[in-house]
């Protein structure tokens, strides 16, 4: 059966595309189908598989003009379905009453085609995210273990908790990710306390792997390679493949 795993956080520069890259990469390396959805007006997770934004995207799909397998493309590292600067309107394009279930009803055309998808998100709660929220299975949340990142946290959680009454009750948080993680270091250490604390309340928890800071993670996305691809034996390599590993017995 499909998986669909979202990578939310309502602050920018946590390391949301490069997560969702990354886990689809490993995913793949592990030898799944695996469909990327880049639902970001930025199209970072687009240029970050090496394409341009093309005339069809997501966009398109979300609207019903047209069907999601005319828009995806095959990609060095994925199918993928891109997006368009365009997306930043989409609050305005979809206007009917179900608006925030149109991204799961298109997912329902390809689900045999598929065993994953994961979606990036924009740094907003817009419908896009709305959507993304709606149509995922599961969630993970990228975090800085600094002060601005907990106090972002608290409304990605508000935003959860209105999903699940509203949306998607079956919605479930894997976990908040700790991204650019710099170890024993005191501000570190307190946030990832705080991090726990409100992991609990959420009913959830913060992933045992800490993705640490790493170069390579940004020279990989400068010329479009996914990390395990770029610098198998970096740092970040070892440390999103770990990842992966938890999340895959978390679900078994």
């Amino acid at each position: 059966m499909i998986e669909k795993f979202a990578v939310v956080n309502l602050k920018g520069g946590v390391g949301k595309t490069t997560t969702a890259q990354a886990l689809g990469a490993g995913l793949r390396k592990k030898g799944h189908k695996v469909l990327f959805i880049d639902l970001d007006a930025q199209c970072n997770l687009t240029l970050s598989l090496g394409m341009r934004p093309p005339e069809k995207s997501i966009l398109d799909a979300l609207k019903g003009e047209l069907p999601l397998k005319e828009v995806i493309v095959a990609t060095e590292f994925g199918d993928l379905a891109p997006s368009s600067p365009d997306l930043a309107a989409l609050d305005l394009i979809l206007t009917s009453k179900r608006k925030q279930y149109r991204l799961k009803e298109v997912l329902n055309t390809v689900g045999d085609d598929y065993d994953y998808v994961v979606i990036d998100t924009s740094p907003s709660l817009g419908i896009a995210t709305i959507n993304a929220l709606t149509a995922a299975d599961s969630l993970l949340i990228p975090t800085l273990a600094d002060r601005f990142g907990i106090e972002a946290i608290g409304q990605v959680g508000a935003a959860i908790q209105d999903i699940k009454q509203r949306c998607n009750a079956s919605l479930e948080v894997r976990g908040f990710l700790v991204t650019r993680h710099r170890a024993n270091t005191v501000i570190s250490k307190k946030a990832i306390e705080n991090l726990e604390a409100i992991a609990e309340v959420l009913g959830t928890k913060v992933f045992n792997t800490k993705i640490r800071e790493c170069v390579a993670l940004q020279n990989a996305q400068m010329i479009s390679e996914d990390i395990f691809t770029y610098s198998p034996r970096s740092n970040a390599a070892q440390d999103y493949m770990a990842l992966l590993e938890e999340l895959l017995q978390q679900g078994d």
